[in-house]
């Protein structure tokens, strides 16, 4: 902790009180930073699969600042006005801290209303974002790991039918990349990720920004006509695709279940990682999956 104070202090000049770590995800480590002046949120992230799209994002997310989006992270400049620094191949940014309950109990179409808000910005924002591309970029990566774990007695259970849609979601990767569409900023996973403080409500996480269809937003909620029909008022051209929503959810659960395989490379708490790939993938994703087949 006094490395990250010490650090925080030199790269931001603020006269850092206290540090304490905060809920960690797959992505990277997260740290309370107290200062004389106010909070702040602090992730660290290593070079992964993840980091690239983090870092590309941050510009994006500032100019949101800028036009008057106040219910979203946003990271805070260094001294030398960049939006993070490296040290010893580590890569560190700071955020402004929100204050507040991390929950899924929260109005749906409020959520929904400023993930429209932001979607409409898309053309006043200047910094170049990622666009989807529907490239599997874990292809062998996880044909490797799923071949490693296929007699843990989670995948056993249910090797063939994972094989199977693994095949599909290739396939309708590819018939995906020949079709042309409206492109959009959406975040991807913001149904779990809202804060609540009072009554405001605010989006963090914005991990995986990325101009894409619509859907991307809506994969889990694909039956919610309530939540449909916010698109359908607000984008008239909007008619959902379940090709595409089929996608999203497809990579939600391959992407979760790759990043549990590299949890078992690390040795982490066995038991408990295949308790998790039952519950956040089998128990979830999976089943959606069976709905939309």
């Amino acid at each position: 902790m006094k490395e990250i104070s010490r650090l925080i202090s030199n790269r931001y000049g603020f006269n850092v009180e206290s540090v304490s770590v905060a809920l960690r995800g797959f992505v990277g480590e997260t740290y309370i930073i107290n200062t004389d002046r106010e909070k702040y949120f602090l992730k660290i992230f290593q070079e992964n699969r993840y980091f690239a799209n983090v870092l590309q994002g941050l510009p994006v997310l500032r100019e949101l600042k800028d036009l008057g989006v106040n219910y979203i992270n946003f990271p805070i400049f260094t001294k030398e006005k960049t939006f993070y620094f490296v040290e010893n191949n580590r890569y560190y940014i700071l955020f402004n801290y929100i204050k507040g309950e991390n929950t899924e109990e929260y109005e749906l179409s409020k959520v929904f209303q400023q993930l429209i808000e932001i979607s409409k910005l898309t053309k006043s924002i200047k910094s170049p974002i990622k666009r989807e591309n529907f490239n599997v970029l874990y292809v062998e990566s996880f044909e490797e790991s799923i071949e490693r774990y296929k007699d843990v007695s989670v995948i056993q259970n249910h090797l063939d039918g994972v094989l199977n849609h693994w095949s599909r979601f290739k396939d309708l990767a590819n018939t995906l990349k020949r079709r042309s569409h409206a492109m959009y900023i959406t975040h991807g996973d913001a149904f779990g990720n809202v804060i609540k403080d009072k009554e405001d409500l605010y989006i963090i996480d914005w991990d995986d920004l990325l101009l894409a269809p619509l859907e991307r937003d809506l994969w889990f909620f694909f039956d919610n006509q309530e939540v449909i029909e916010l698109y359908r008022k607000e984008f008239p051209n909007f008619h959902m695709d379940r090709d595409i929503i089929l996608y999203y959810v497809y990579n939600r659960f391959f992407d979760d279940l790759l990043g549990f395989f590299e949890l078992l490379d690390q040795q982490k708490e066995y038991e408990s990682v295949v308790e998790s790939i039952q519950k956040d993938c089998f128990d979830w994703t999976y089943k959606l999956i069976e709905e939309l087949v």
